[in-house]
């Protein structure tokens, strides 16, 4: 069983608290450029991921200058970088559409996803992984909630795959699959996809430094 987190300064502590928490391997997500990215993996014999976050249409043409991450995803609140993060082939799928700020329509919320985009994330096979984190460390929770239960709507009219992690910062964003899992139940989920990214090796005893 795998979960998604995000990359620390010591790796080796999540790797320990992954083991207590009955997960077999470690997705560590990388933000940032892809030089430091690049040094990083060198750096770290763990399973690296990127957590891709455009500020512009030209910075998808950085993608490429990433070696080789075992699963990028992308994130975006604005429609049109979303839409393009869904078409992008080389991106595996997205999370944090939803944001807790501004006021609800009288009708619906302000979700940031509607029924063609998740049109667009059926056909390109995109899942959609819900970051608990974002949750658990949200001020505004209920709204983003609110947020959340809206856009599974639409992922469930569409069927587009859905997945859950931890997306933890530290040892205490931690959960149980078992405890994500009966989250995605309340965001009325309907099926729920298991996070299985190939990877180079099964989780290992200890993370080697080297250089």
């Amino acid at each position: 069983m795998q979960d998604i987190v995000m990359l620390p300064s010591k790796p080796e502590k999540f790797i320990r608290a992954a083991r207590e928490f009955g997960y077999s391997d470690l997705i560590f997500l990388f933000e940032g450029n892809s030089a430091e990215f690049n040094k990083l993996k060198k750096k770290f014999e763990v399973n690296f991921g990127l957590l891709f976050v455009p500020k512009n249409m030209d910075d998808f043409q950085k993608l490429k200058k990433y070696d080789k991450p075992v699963l990028i995803i992308g994130s975006a609140t604005d429609e049109q970088l979303l839409r393009r993060i869904l078409e992008n082939k080389k991106i595996h799928g997205f999370t944090n559409v939803e944001h807790e700020f501004g006021k609800d329509h009288t009708h619906y919320r302000k979700s940031n996803m509607n029924q063609v985009l998740a049109k667009i994330a059926y056909d390109s096979e995109k899942t959609y992984y819900v970051n608990f984190g974002k949750v658990l460390h949200s001020k505004k929770r209920s709204k983003l909630i609110g947020r959340m239960l809206q856009n599974i709507k639409f992922m469930n009219k569409y069927k587009v795959n859905i997945s859950i992690g931890s997306f933890a910062r530290d040892e205490k964003g931690f959960r149980l699959y078992d405890n994500l899992e009966s989250f995605a139940k309340v965001l009325k989920a309907r099926k729920l996809k298991a996070i299985d990214v190939p990877v180079v090796s099964n989780l290992p005893k200890g993370v080697r430094i080297v250089g």
